[in-house]
Parts: C-alpha cells; sequence; structure tokens
C-alpha cells in the first residue's frame, strides 16, 4: 500500500472507491454510445490478446 492509502482512515477510502465505481457505470455508457461503426481487426485481436 503506499502512504496516501495506508493515511486515509477506512470510512474515507470506501466512500471515494463508492463513488470511484458508480462513475465507472457512465463511463461505460458514454463509451459505449460514442462508439460507432466496425472496429478495425486489429483492435479487436489486441483486446483479445491475439496481437504481439
Amino acid at each position: 500500500m503506499t502512504r496516501y492509502i495506508d493515511s486515509a482512515p477506512l470510512p474515507e477510502r470506501m466512500h471515494a472507491y463508492a463513488r470511484y465505481a458508480r462513475s465507472v457505470v457512465s463511463a461505460a455508457a458514454s463509451i459505449e454510445a460514442n462508439m460507432s461503426g466496425p472496429l478495425p481487426q486489429a483492435f479487436i485481436d489486441r483486446a483479445r490478446g491475439y496481437a504481439p
């Protein structure tokens, strides 16, 4: 653990994590809404771990 994480009280860390976790949902929705057209095959291969 870093000094920052160790120095924050547990309730404060949990509150920060909950705020982050809630933001992931809206960020994922925003990313999905902004995706357009078919992805290049190289992107798909990279995501699947096939590309070097």
